[in-house]
């Protein structure tokens, strides 16, 4: 796997005898090699552009201790690395596993301060100066094939780099004629820009075509990439050993498995636990949820700029005087925030049939699972939408909308910034969801008949 990954490298090590083998055997294999000693690292002026993968001599500095190294590595990672180095993986030269192990704890406390590495495998560098480095791929391989997030994420990258690839040719292969390329591809992408949005070419502006235009590439994108042959789906394994850990406190080791059972320090839970430890398993749970918090907005959440101008359909607007609509909320649970959300149907705004604009009332509240209950029970709620997290929120949310609330009112006053905010809009796949959901619900007919 790390044959195909790898097509850059950089070697942090100040022993250029000792790794001038390695380059050779790298540049051999058409991949792009630098390397750098620490003063040179040092004295290296911005970032570096992003290299595959780095190997880096834990021991850059023999007369200051390991532990002094690791610290001056960091500070080379945050003033060299940065935050946009991209994907890559560390591999270390060092005989001392515990090493290692310090080495990972110390960079996992550096956060946001620069990218952080797909993985770290060490590998002892004297075997490769006795034995030659011909083998290396096959131990980095080795040491990887326990690593399920790399090799994931590494396959992940592969195909999206493929699927990138080949969007790009298909697009670009539409017109060969040189002399016309411009032009005819400048119409053609703003042609499928202006079918992304929806939005009439009379009120559609440059800088929405921009946007739109590599909105509509994603798309492309992602068929491209979900259509490459997957070569190892076999990473999964057992599902009877997947699972989500965490250390609650200082000695809890809690732990859910992907088919839903609980376990504590390595035993599972039986039904009926302890009160203190549902508050272990509740604390486990709320961890998990911010996980799917993050993942579900940003699946099903666009809250990149949007056109306040234009009223679309799947726009989201918060109902500023949150009394305005106090009929509705008696059977609701409290929330913190009134919401409308624009439902059109998309032909009609495409082909500016609508008259008035269409919405649904709905709420946002915090989340539990009291909450969550009462909103489940209720057959008119649009109920899917949890748990959530907007970038301005600190807490996880219920996102909901009651589907017998439908208002109605030109598109002036939704545009009225003192009545209405736009906050977000909702990505395709979770519209359609709400208009399905919605349409099942207006078509319920009933029936009167008799019954003895």
């Amino acid at each position: 796997m790390i044959e195909n990954f790898v097509d850059s490298v950089l070697i942090i090590d100040d022993k250029e005898d000792e790794i001038s083998e390695l380059r050779d055997l790298l540049e051999g294999k058409g991949i792009w090699v630098r390397h750098l000693t620490a003063s040179m690292l040092a004295t290296h002026e911005g970032f570096l552009k992003n290299r595959r993968l780095i190997f880096l001599d834990l021991s850059l500095d023999d007369s200051i201790s390991p532990k002094e190294n690791i610290a001056r590595i960091r500070k080379h990672f945050v003033k060299k690395i940065g935050v946009n180095f991209g994907v890559y993986g560390i591999v270390l030269w060092t005989k001392h596993p515990e090493e290692v192990k310090e080495f990972k704890m110390k960079i996992q406390l550096d956060v946001n301060l620069y990218s952080h590495p797909l993985f770290i495998i060490d590998l002892d560098k004297n075997n490769y100066l006795r034995d030659g480095y011909k083998d290396i791929y096959n131990h980095i391989n080795d040491k990887l094939s326990n690593d399920f997030t790399a090799c994931f994420l590494m396959q992940w990258d592969m195909l999206v780099n493929a699927g990138k690839n080949n969007t790009i040719i298909n697009i670009f292969s539409l017109e060969n004629n040189y002399e016309y390329r411009n032009d005819n591809l400048k119409y053609i992408l703003s042609h499928l820009a202006q079918n992304y949005s929806g939005i009439n070419i009379d009120k559609i502006r440059e800088n929405d075509l921009y946007r739109d235009a590599f909105k509509s590439f994603s798309d492309m994108l992602q068929y491209a990439v979900s259509s490459q042959e997957i070569k190892d789906d076999t990473l999964f394994g057992n599902l009877d050993n997947i699972k989500y850990n965490c250390l609650i406190g200082r000695d809890k080791h809690c732990a859910k498995t992907f088919k839903g059972d609980n376990y504590i320090n390595g035993e599972k839970c039986p039904t009926d636990i302890s009160s203190h430890d549902q508050l272990l398993i509740g604390r486990l749970n709320s961890k998990i949820n911010d996980v799917f918090s993050d993942i579900n907005t940003k699946i099903l959440i666009d809250e990149k700029p949007i056109m306040e101008n234009i009223v679309m359909p799947g726009n989201v607007y918060e109902v500023i005087d949150i009394t305005r609509y106090n009929e509705f909320y008696k059977d609701w649970p409290g929330i913190s925030k009134s919401i409308l959300i624009e439902i059109s149907p998309p032909c009609d705004f495409s082909q500016q049939n609508s008259i008035l604009s269409r919405c649904i009332l709905g709420g946002i509240t915090e989340y539990s699972g009291k909450k969550r209950d009462i909103i489940k029970k209720k057959d008119y709620f649009y109920k899917e939408l949890f748990p959530i997290r907007l970038k301005y929120q600190k807490t996880n949310n219920i996102i909901f909308f009651d589907l017998r609330a439908i208002i109605s009112m030109n598109f002036d006053e939704l545009r009225n910034s003192g009545k209405y905010n736009l906050i977000f809009r909702v990505k395709d796949k979770l519209f359609a969801d709400i208009l399905q959901k919605f349409s099942s619900h207006a078509a319920r007919l009933g029936l009167s008949i008799i019954h003895n």
